[in-house]
Parts: structure tokens; sequence; C-alpha cells
């Protein structure tokens, strides 16, 4: 269902342009090219995505790492008529090896991004750092430059970024919550759920705060065991309080779907 209304919202849009870089080998284990939509949203953005492609055995990064690896970074700073950006994240999978936690994808992935086009036209200038990583693990960087907003138009691409898109968290919409926040700070730099869903698939759950750099790392992680039904977050950097707001992302049969939490009071 999500797929559909995503899919109805952008093929009934105006259209723009479409395009596509060719594939940059970035590693024997990993390509990427920059794909764009041929419609505008009901905002007036652009939708464009990263396009990652994995050798079978490979993985690569979230926008945090976790404990390993190296995060996906994208860096528009040298494009030429565009306004702000987003990227909208599928949601990754959680894989813990050793005691190490990781934020992966260990597939095909599509990053969908909306782009401000105020003016119609722009050149995308669009840098890319990140990791991939199979027996080894080894740093990436790849350029990409593509001209959006006078291309002819490819409905394809708008399909592809649709099934993207119905791949990331969309806000909890039910009546009952799979989780409840039952307690911050308590002890310091922890944050406890408790999962009220048994079919919830536990280990999905990823915590965040509202700044991109903050992570809460479940406990059971540094053991190696299975979570069970009361999670207890660690915050990383340890050297600030629990923020007030909280969002945990999971995965579910219907899709990924994000909850918004708020910590009543949190130490200063």
């Amino acid at each position: 269902m999500r797929l559909w209304m995503i899919l109805v919202a952008i093929l009934a849009s105006p259209a723009v342009s479409a395009a596509e870089t060719t594939w940059q080998t970035l590693s024997p284990a990993l390509k990427a090219r920059i794909i764009s939509a041929d419609s505008l949203g009901p905002d007036g953005r652009l939708l464009i995505g990263l396009d990652l492609a994995l050798a079978p055995g490979a993985r690569t990064y979230w926008r945090i790492a976790g404990a390993a690896g190296l995060a996906t970074h994208l860096d528009f700073s040298g494009s030429d008529g565009i306004g702000a950006t987003e990227i909208v994240w599928p949601q990754p999978q959680v894989l813990i090896e050793e005691g190490l936690l990781e934020y992966v994808y260990t597939s095909a992935t599509l990053l969908p991004i909306w782009v401000e086009l105020p003016h119609g036209r722009a050149t995308l200038s669009i840098a890319y750092t990140g990791g991939v990583c199979t027996d080894i693990c080894m740093p990436l960087s790849g350029a990409f430059t593509l001209a959006v907003g006078d291309a002819v138009p490819d409905r394809a691409s708008a399909v592809h970024l649709a099934q993207a898109l119905a791949t990331t968290p969309i806000a909890w919409d039910q009546a009952t919550p799979p989780l409840r926040l039952e307690g911050c700070e308590t002890p310091p730099g922890t944050v406890t759920l408790s999962v009220l869903d048994p079919t919830l698939d536990a280990t999905s759950v990823i915590l965040t705060g509202d700044r991109a750099d903050v992570l809460y790392l479940p406990e059971s992680a540094a053991a190696d065991t299975a979570p069970s039904d009361r999670l207890v977050f660690e915050r990383i950097p340890q050297s600030s309080p629990v923020e007030r707001n909280l969002t945990a992302s999971f995965s579910t049969p219907a899709g990924p779907y994000a909850l918004r939490l708020r910590c009543a009071s949190t130490a200063k």
C-alpha cells in the first residue's frame, strides 16, 4: 500500500526531468551512480537518489556506521542552483558480530534524496564518502555531476525511487504503539524501552536523537546476546545527557516505521 501511494504522488506530479550519471566503480565490491526522477513533489522538490550496487557478500553503511565501519556521507556544497537537501535513509540492517554493532546495507540500495530546485534547473555536484567491507574494509570516495531540469522524462527512474522510498521508515500510525518508553537517565546515559508487540523484531530497533551524530547503542550488543522484551540503550557519545526527543525506528512485515518518544526529563 505505501509503495502505491508514493508512486501515485510522484507520477501525478508535473514532469520536470530525468537523468542519470554513468556507473562509477568505486571498488571491486561497490559501484555507484546518481539517478533523477522526472517530477517535482507537491512542495516543489526534485527527487534524486544515490544508487549503490554491492557485490555478493559485501556491505556498506548507514548515516551512522555503529561501532565499526565507515558511515555514508554526501556533500552537496559544490552544486549550483539548488536549495536545501534531505536524504531519506532506508532502514538499515542491525548487524552484531563479536560484540561489535554495525548499521549496514547488504544488497543493492538506493538512497532517496529530496532537492529543492527553486529555479527549475540546476547542476548537482555531489561528493560521496563511505566504506565497503568484504573480507577487509576499505574507505571509498566518489564525485558525481548531473544537470537536472532539462532532460528527457524517464518514468522508470521515478518508479525505482518510489520503491526506495517504500523502504524508509514512516511515522507509526496505529492506535497502539509496539514500544513504550520506560525510563531516561536511569542509570545515567541510558534509555529503557519495553517491547509491547511480541511480533516485533527487537533486533531491528534503532534509537536516535534529534542530532544526526547521536546514537543509542543497545546494551545487548556488548554482550552479543539477543535482546528481550526490555531494551536498554546507552548514549554514544557518552559526554552529554540523554536528549529529550528520541526516535525509535524498526522493521515490521508491513515495512519500516518510526516512533517518536519524549523523555519527561533529562539530566542537565
